[in-house]
């Protein structure tokens, strides 16, 4: 008598509920999304950390002039299909003898309804002290 009732028990037991599945299908859609619209911004902010490493490096950075750095980092990002507010928000000033390139930037991403995730990004990158790039000051 008392194995049929625990081969009863264990023919009951069938595993999640349709219930519990929905919910984690809904919660896996939802971390898909919000990857597939996340992602794509960090990528073109590595981009951009990598174009400023690679200025910080060059033996030229002391001489060149705000232009000249403007243009090889725009070019740079133009060729990487970096995110347009990033190139608006590129700043070099002249500072004390050195030059101080800024770039800070935020981007908005509606994810649905009313809903929206804010990306905020800084870099900069002072010549004077080039071994301490692309920290925000």
């Amino acid at each position: 008598m008392k194995n049929y009732k625990i081969k009863r028990r264990i023919c009951r037991e069938s595993g999640a509920s349709l219930s519990s599945w929905l919910i984690f299908l809904v919660i896996a859609l939802l971390a898909i999304q919000l990857s597939v619209k996340v992602v794509p911004y960090y990528i073109d902010d590595h981009n951009v950390y990598e174009s400023l490493t690679i200025l910080s490096k060059g033996s030229t950075l002391p001489g060149m002039s705000v232009s000249d750095i403007e243009k090889r980092l725009t070019n740079q990002w133009q060729e990487n299909g970096v995110n347009p507010q990033a190139l608006e928000a590129l700043q070099i000033k002249r500072v004390a003898g050195a030059k101080l390139i800024t770039i800070d930037y935020d981007i908005t991403i509606p994810l649905m309804l009313n809903v929206s995730i804010i990306l905020s990004f800084q870099h900069s990158l002072d010549t004077s002290k080039p071994e301490k790039c692309c920290d925000p000051l």
